[in-house]
């Protein structure tokens, strides 16, 4: 490789890929021009080719681009640092001072034209819907300067008719670490030369073998004018805006690489023993049709595998995978102390490496309780603890230690206090609760959820409380919900970073993530707002059995919900005479139910005429009583004043 300097401008060629590059330092808005890529021909005319070089104030795209009237089509806009908390903005003319504003990142539209700004990223994208030709034009990415000029670079954008001079058929391609993806892209009849770029780095052409030190395949089928690119053994680094370039026309395209979170699961699960659990393990998309299986082993690479779906088995450990959902779940029977291990949910990748997900399963002896709950400092937390059948009279208590033989108790159940920590124990429902208030960094510790043995060992499972200054991990605006039967409740689970795929679970029931439309058999809607950071979840038409905990899980952080499903109430009267209407559309069935209806209406019509009867009996009793009391002070006096005629007489 030879190369030389100038100032601010150095050269590299490299013969064995027939590229140079050059370099150009401390740009400044002077150095904008069209320069020339020459070689030098000894004894002939030299040959090159031309590029237009835009130095903008910190804001950058592409410069031309052709696509299909009635497609889509998306537009990254590259920002500096410094403008992350900017508003951008996309609109159309030759400048930010001169061109109408279409949509803005403060009040981003859904409809024709869209914008979404990925400040971590330093991008923002536009795009655009049902193109016309009307659509076609010169169009400005934006970012607003309160108090000075804005910034922005130019795009030109040109609807045909027809077939794009260049086109891919996706612009946005996902692939797995270690795995390979390929980009197509079609050209037109008097296209000379196409290269592939990545934005912030360098461009490779047909025979090139890597690109910013990546490897790369790139071939040229100049009959059927396709350009074609596979980058090979994808590192999560990988990510990122990529384009084409014919010399005057670009096409963006957007390359993920995803790893742990294209399979993923919960973190941890306890189960009791002599019982069985079923784990669900989610996947993408493009593992549809992957062989998936389960393995054990604390490392991924040495994990032994149990069963898989192409032959799954019915005894201990068995697996069924549902393409349609994208989860497969494993079931593991007649748990014992000795399957308590780490797992892995994996999926066969050929030629090329497994992806997976870890989980912890712990088997306990009937107590069980979440993993780890992050809780914001100076708030309070609800702790659920399950306790199997047989430990409904025992005394239940909350210790802290990061060892249960040597852990402190708190708190009983035969002794709850109502201060800082309190406890609560449902024998009904096999479940004691501990709420911790008034929460400081102090509190953070292992907590252990505990049952009383006398004459044996006690029993419990470990929960791990982190309290935090800031917004916690992954919060609930309320752990307790309550809905009405037939009606809706919905909850919201606020992360702070987004460390992959969300999951929502059923406590002693299995899980669905976003997209899942049941959960158990029950309706739910699960969204995921990866812009604001909450992850939803709708449950619909409420029955009774769906009241229960549930927690929102994010790898291994977890946050305890409970729902309460009341009964619908119904109208009542002194008489305590109920009428309960039919469903719309209904019509009675059966002599019984209207001999029974029957029934009720006379029971209550006896039981409001006794109570008349009983009304109109005590008012002629103190009638009756009022006469006689009466009658009987008129004689008195009577008696009286023929006395006193009497003595007078004397």
């Amino acid at each position: 490789m030879l190369g030389s300097q100038e100032g601010n401008v150095s050269i590299r060629d490299d013969p064995d890929q027939q590229v140079f590059t050059v370099t150009i330092n401390n740009l400044t808005a002077g150095g904008s021009d069209i320069y020339c890529c020459g070689v030098n021909i000894s004894g002939g005319s030299d040959v090159g080719d031309w590029v237009h070089l835009s130095v903008t104030d910190g804001v950058s795209t592409v410069g031309d681009m052709t696509v299909q009237r009635g497609g889509s089509v998306t537009i990254p806009c590259f920002y500096d640092d410094r403008y992350k908390t900017h508003v951008k903005y996309w609109c159309k003319g030759y400048h930010g001072d001169s061109c109408t504003p279409i949509v803005h990142s403060d009040s981003p539209q859904e409809g024709k034209v869209s914008v979404r700004d990925d400040p971590d990223q330093q991008v923002f994208t536009v795009t655009i819907n049902s193109l016309t030709a009307g659509d076609s034009g010169t169009y400005f990415c934006g970012v607003n300067i309160s108090g000075g000029s804005d910034v922005g670079d130019q795009v030109h954008l040109s609807v045909t008719d027809g077939s794009p001079v260049l086109s891919v058929d996706k612009q946005e391609v996902t692939g797995v670490e270690g795995d390979s993806v390929s980009v197509q892209c079609r050209y037109g009849n008097n296209t000379r030369q196409i290269v592939w770029c990545k934005f912030g780095g360098s461009c490779a052409a047909v025979n090139s073998r890597s690109l910013d030190g990546r490897p790369v395949l790139i071939r040229d089928d100049r009959v059927n004018r396709f350009f074609s690119v596979t980058v090979g053994a994808l590192e999560r680094k990988d990510t990122g805006w990529y384009w084409f370039d014919d010399g005057n026309l670009q096409i963006p395209v957007h390359i993920t690489v995803k790893h742990a979170d294209s399979v993923y699961t919960v973190s941890r699960v306890s189960a009791w023993r002599g019982g069985s659990v079923t784990i669900p393990c989610f996947y993408d998309d493009i593992f549809k049709t992957h062989l998936k299986y389960w393995c054990r082993g604390r490392q991924w690479s040495s994990c032994t595998p149990i069963v898989h779906s192409d032959s799954p088995q019915e005894g201990k450990v068995s697996i069924r995978d549902d393409p349609d959902q994208q989860v497969f779940t494993v079931t593991i029977n007649s748990l014992t102390a000795g399957d308590s291990d780490r797992y892995w949910c994996g999926v066969n990748i050929s030629g090329g490496s497994d992806v997976g997900d870890q989980v912890y399963l712990s088997v306990t002896d009937g107590v069980s309780t979440v993993g780890l709950v992050t809780v914001q400092r100076g708030g309070s937390v609800t702790i659920p603890c399950f306790y199997g059948d047989g430990y409904e009279t025992h005394v239940k208590y909350w210790c802290r230690g990061r060892e249960w033989s040597s852990c402190t108790p708190i708190v009983h159940s035969d002794s709850p206090q109502e201060g800082k920590v309190s406890i609560r124990d449902d024998p009904d429902q096999r479940v004691f609760t501990v709420i911790i208030n008034n929460l400081t960094a102090g509190d953070s510790d292992r907590y252990w959820c505990g049952v009383k043995i006398s004459g044996g060992s006690d029993v419990g499972d470990r929960v791990y409380l982190s309290v935090s200054d800031g917004l916690s991990l992954l919060s609930v605006d309320k752990q307790e919900v309550t809905g009405v039967e037939g009606d809706n409740v919905s909850v919201q689970c606020h992360y702070k970073y987004d460390f992959g795929q969300r999951i929502w679970c059923k406590i002693g029931g299995s899980c669905a993530s976003e997209g899942s439309e049941s959960l158990d058999g029950r309706p739910v809607l699960i969204t995921d707002d990866r812009v604001n950071k909450v992850f939803s979840v709708t449950m619909r038409g409420l029955e009774r059995k769906d009241t229960g905990w549930y927690w929102c899980n994010e790898r291994k952080f977890e946050i305890p919900v409970h729902i309460t499903v009341s009964q619908t109430t119904t109208a009542t009267t002194s008489t305590e005479l109920t009428i309960k209407p039919s469903a719309p559309g209904s019509t009675p069935t059966g002599a019984n139910d209207k001999e029974q209806r029957w029934g009720q209406v006379l029971d209550a019509a006896l039981k409001a005429e006794t109570g008349v009867l009983y009304l109109i009996c005590t008012i002629i009793a103190i009638q009756l009583n009022w006469c006689s009391c009466r009658k009987k002070g008129s004689n008195q006096r009577e008696a009286e004043g023929g006395a006193n005629t009497n003595n007078l007489a004397i």
